[in-house]
């Protein structure tokens, strides 16, 4: 169901309810678009058809995500209490990171709940620490914490997702989510009545529109995934004014990581024509918005287009659209030299499509992505271009990362790889020595 005033406009106020009762189902089979390049000898025709015949699916299955409603344009505090008022609950833990905890979104929402704001936990950082999460679930288990409301961007709601398992299981221990890996997690049927989040992002990383989420583990230095139906929030609450109220450079740096969504699900290998039009819509916004943002000439508009374009590039994980190189490394980069998202995906997409150059299936699908766009040239150039507009790192080593750090960031990487939600690179990566090709070109 969506419900607008007169028109449905990006800065108009109106939600999209995923309640049971007005889901729907997706039953169209959707064909691989074909390239349009014709290959340049008689190996590479075979070649591209016997890729594509491979990759072409016969259909695909669109998975409604647990998420009830998506509110767009209305003022977070108002949202968020009148969410809270209708899901009668009374014990609210408001999660945060320590550069939020004073400023006028989460106070203006703590207010807005009255009586029923019980706690703040604010103590949040980069990457979700597994002591973190361990540490905010002791805190909802303290005050009976019956719904939790995560403000700030990727890190604060990838943490709510675990804290959620931790208050479901009794976690009590940073190595006791170990148990809670692959089945044992995906086989986990939380009680009906079991806590769950409201999002309030003021980021565009879009952690809020997937089920997927992460938290760094000391023992292993690793950030690792962790992949459950319940760990979307049941509601979303995009207030662009929460996004406008970000640091400029939080905004584009995870700005380009939605960027990197877009290019990278256009560019799977399970690609297909729903989760093209998401792409590159969302793509378009993008790149028309963002250098406004950087150049403080953004309307106030502008912040309600890029919040849509954010869940637009995380729709086709739903229909089974991984992503590729870029995000599987850039997450190992996070872990091994405390690389923040936006900036692995500043840093890497740029190699990693120059070494997609190198298949002619994944060169032809990149440009197709641009011809879609509406933009000339070579994508590896034109993503590099727009990175370099918007003064954001390019190399590697204008990241902290050193070179000795090349093998163990490229052996993670081989792990990472294996999971599936990475695993749609067109070129596939197929040795530790294609990682290390993709980091010197980065370097």
């Amino acid at each position: 169901m969506l419900t607008a005033g007169n028109s449905v406009r990006a800065d108009a106020c109106w939600s999209l309810d995923f309640s049971p009762k007005v889901q729907s189902s997706i039953e169209d089979d959707v064909a691989h678009p074909k390239s349009v390049r014709a290959p340049n000898s008689w190996k590479e025709r075979v070649m591209e058809e016997e890729r594509l015949a491979a990759l072409k699916p016969l259909g695909f299955r669109y998975e409604f995500p647990s998420i009830e409603k998506i509110i767009f344009g209305e003022p977070a505090s108002k949202a968020v209490a009148s969410e809270v008022e209708k899901r009668g609950k009374r014990r609210i833990l408001v999660l945060t990171s320590s550069s939020l905890r004073q400023s006028e979104l989460v106070f203006s929402v703590a207010s807005a709940l009255g009586n029923s704001h019980c706690a703040t936990y604010a103590r949040i950082s980069a990457g979700s620490p597994r002591s973190e999460i361990v540490a905010a679930a002791a805190v909802a288990r303290e005050v009976s914490a019956d719904l939790l409301i995560a403000i700030g961007g990727g890190s604060v709601v990838d943490a709510a997702k675990l804290i959620q398992l931790c208050v479901w299981e009794g976690v009590v221990g940073d190595e006791e989510l170990d148990r809670y890996r692959g089945d044992a997690l995906r086989n986990l049927r939380p009680r009906a009545d079991a806590i769950r989040t409201i999002a309030v992002p003021t980021t565009l990383s879009a952690a809020e529109f997937a089920s997927l989420g992460g938290s760094y583990n000391p023992a292993t230095g690793r950030k690792e995934p962790f992949d459950h139906p319940l760990f979307v929030p049941v509601a979303v609450v995009a207030d662009p004014a929460a996004l406008a109220q970000s640091p400029e450079q939080l905004i584009v740096s995870t700005g380009v990581r939605t960027i990197d969504h877009c290019v990278e699900r256009f560019c799977s290998n399970r690609a297909q024509a729903y989760s093209d039009a998401l792409a590159v819509g969302a793509l378009k916004v993008l790149l028309r918005h963002l250098i406004e943002v950087h150049q403080k000439r953004a309307a106030p508009e502008a912040y309600g287009q890029l919040q849509l374009a954010s869940w637009m590039s995380m729709n086709a994980v739903n229909a089974g659209v991984p992503v590729g190189a870029s995000h599987a490394i850039g997450r190992v980069l996070g872990a091994v030299a405390g690389v923040p998202h936006g900036q692995t995906s500043a840093v890497l997409l740029p190699s990693v499509l120059a070494w997609n150059e190198g298949d002619v299936v994944a060169a032809n699908r990149q440009r197709q992505l641009l011809r879609e766009v509406g933009i000339e040239g070579e994508l590896p150039q034109v993503i590099g271009d727009c990175i370099a507009a918007l003064d954001q790192p390019r190399r590697l080593s204008s990241v902290g990362v050193r070179k000795d750090q090349f093998a163990k960031i490229a052996q993670d990487s081989m792990i990472m790889l294996q999971h599936p939600s990475v695993s749609g690179n067109l070129r596939r990566v197929r040795s530790e020595a294609d990682v290390l090709a993709i980091l010197e070109g980065a370097w």
